[in-house]
C-alpha cells in the first residue's frame, strides 16, 4: 500500500535526523496518522519552520508534500475539494476558523467498486416526507448496518444519538432471520427516521 510505503520511508527519513534535529524527528515518528501530518506550535511562524525542514528533508529522496495547512488560513486548493476544509485523521478540518467537524455521509443506497461509488448514484435531498419514496421498500439489516458503520465518530461526540442507533438495529437483527431479508413495516418506519436524523447531523 502506498500509504504504508511512504509512512516507512517517513520513519527511515526521521531516523537519518534522529540527533541532528531531535524536533523534525519527533514530528516524523509520532505525529502521522495514514498519510497526515499535524502538530501544533505556540506560533504560526514556528510551524512554517518545521514545515520547510521537513520539506528540505523530504526532497533529498525526490519526493514533496502535497501541501501544508495552517489554522486561521484557507487550505492549499491541492488538498481540498471545496477551498475550505481538508480531510485529517477521517474528521473535517477548516483551518480557516480551527474548526473540526464530522463526516456524515449524505444517504445513498448505491454501490461501490473499488472504493468508489458508482456514477448513476443517487443521493437524498428533500424532507423527511420525501424519504418514503427513496428508501427501497425492502430494506434489509444489511442497509441499516451498512448505513450506520459509515459513520466515523473518533472523537465520540455523536455517541448519545448512535447508541440509539444501534440498539434500533439489535431490534432489526432480533426480528429478521438474514442480513438481506426485509424487515416489516414497523421497524422501517422506524429507520426511515432514524435516517433524517442522520440527514440532520
Amino acid at each position: 500500500s502506498v500509504a504504508a510505503q511512504s509512512g516507512y520511508a517517513l520513519e527511515q527519513l526521521a531516523e537519518l535526523v534522529k540527533k541532528s534535529d531531535p524536533e523534525l524527528y519527533m514530528f516524523l515518528m509520532f505525529c502521522l496518522y495514514v498519510d497526515d501530518l499535524g502538530n501544533s506550535k505556540p506560533t504560526l511562524e514556528a510551524c512554517l519552520e518545521l514545515a520547510k525542514r521537513a520539506d528540505e528533508l523530504i526532497a533529498t529522496v525526490n519526493l514533496e508534500c502535497k501541501g501544508w495547512t495552517f489554522s486561521g488560513q484557507d487550505p492549499p486548493d491541492r488538498v481540498t475539494k471545496d477551498g475550505l476544509s481538508i480531510g485529517v485523521a477521517g474528521l473535517k478540518w477548516i483551518p480557516k476558523l480551527d474548526a473540526v467537524q464530522e463526516k456524515i455521509p449524505v444517504l445513498h443506497f448505491g454501490s461501490r467498486r473499488r472504493g468508489k461509488l458508482d456514477d448513476k448514484t443517487v443521493f437524498f435531498s428533500g424532507e423527511f416526507v420525501d424519504l418514503d419514496k427513496f428508501v427501497r421498500a425492502a430494506l434489509s439489516r444489511r442497509l441499516v448496518a451498512s448505513k450506520l458503520a459509515s459513520i466515523f465518530d473518533i472523537q465520540g461526540k455523536l455517541v448519545p444519538i448512535l447508541i440509539g442507533l444501534k440498539v434500533d438495529l439489535r431490534e432489526v437483527v432480533r426480528l429478521t432471520s438474514t442480513w438481506d431479508e426485509p424487515m416489516n413495516s414497523d421497524l422501517r418506519n422506524k429507520w426511515l427516521t432514524n435516517f433524517w436524523t442522520l440527514e440532520q447531523l
